[in-house]
């Protein structure tokens, strides 16, 4: 069950792309193709024997084994890698949607989320998190779908997207707000973070529709507590290496 409690107005938007104030209504992405992908490669102007030869021996690409889970037939594989890109937080917003709309899908009880937690996301269930005047718990059903969504990042770099999606290239016209060193795999707790910001994101918008100004001249101090613990850590520096970088306040 998610729990959040405002403290204050917040005075600038909250940070996720625009794409993530869609009014429930679930983002359109094109849907996978499973076939294989064939690329002839480009041969000289004038062919040799031997490039005449490769011209017909095509280049078959077969994607990573997708993940079996029911709520991910319709979504695509995604990059492991930074930069956080436009057609990650579709995709995740597109997860987000459904937990919405239907939030039995994603509980721990439910038999097709067996075994789904894997052990580098069981430390944040029930996790804490506050920004821009925005508190939120992230209970285990939330943890289930970082999970879910972070079975999806298996390719390695933007073309590998294309070549894995049907030649539809990635969406990297918004990239991470945060600095982000190229490179660094998507962890989970990086997950962890840009799920919260759709949380976040998706109350922002109900403040404007209720006339307040979220859009003002405040900054942003995010910090966050473990289950269970009483104080909270506070961030205070960029990522090294995909990490937090944090002290206790």
């Amino acid at each position: 069950m998610l729990s959040i409690t405002p403290k204050h107005t917040p005075k600038r938007l909250f940070p996720t792309p625009a794409i993530a104030k869609a009014k429930a209504q679930q983002p359109h992405t094109a849907p996978v193709q499973e076939a294989t992908v064939v690329i002839k490669p480009t041969t000289p102007t004038e062919p040799n024997l031997l490039s005449r030869v490769w011209s017909y021996l095509p280049f078959s690409y077969k994607p990573p084994p997708r993940p079996t889970h029911a709520l991910l037939d319709d979504l695509p594989l995604l990059p492991k890698y930074e930069p956080w890109t436009r057609s990650h937080y579709l995709t995740l917003d597109r997860l987000y949607y459904r937990y919405l709309r239907n939030p039995s899908l994603f509980s721990p009880s439910h038999p097709s989320n067996k075994n789904i937690l894997t052990p580098g996301f069981i430390p944040y269930i029930d996790i804490d998190i506050y920004n821009y005047g925005y508190e939120a718990r992230l209970s285990t059903s939330h943890i289930i779908l970082a999970s879910l969504f972070s079975s999806l990042l298996v390719l390695n770099s933007f073309e590998e997207f294309k070549l894995a999606n049907g030649g539809e290239d990635i969406d990297d016209s918004e990239k991470l707000l945060e600095p982000c060193k190229e490179g660094t795999k998507i962890n989970e707790w990086i997950v962890v973070r840009r799920l919260f910001s759709l949380v976040g994101s998706k109350w922002v918008e109900r403040d404007e529709e209720r006339g307040l100004d979220p859009l003002g001249e405040r900054e942003g101090d995010m910090r966050w507590r473990f289950a269970g613990q009483t104080e909270w850590i506070e961030w205070v520096g960029m990522e090294v290496h995909g990490e937090w970088d944090g002290r206790v306040v």
